[in-house]
């Protein structure tokens, strides 16, 4: 890992265990993260048996970690099935 990508999880470590969120939606966060696209963006056609194997939560664990995430300014909901996410705030 390179030393700019150690910093930067770092300070998304620091800033989501100050606020409200459990070790799930982090999870869940860092999972959409490592299956963004170049435009930090996460998606996909709908909530399927591989989404079920990667988040390891069921869609309503998953759609309620989501919430949480878009009310702490983690992840912009885009559309349906498309979330912009926020890692790159200012630390």
């Amino acid at each position: 890992m390179e030393d700019t990508n150690l910093f930067e999880t770092q300070g998304m470590l620091f800033e989501f265990f100050k606020s409200e969120l459990s070790k799930k939606d982090l999870f869940i966060f860092f999972q959409m993260y490592l299956y963004r696209n170049k435009y930090d963006k996460f998606s996909f056609e709908k909530y399927t048996c591989s989404q079920e194997v990667i988040f390891k939560c069921d869609k309503s664990n998953f759609s309620r970690s989501v919430k949480k995430l878009i009310a702490a300014q983690w992840l912009i909901k885009i559309n349906t099935n498309e979330y912009e996410l926020l890692y790159h705030q200012p630390f």
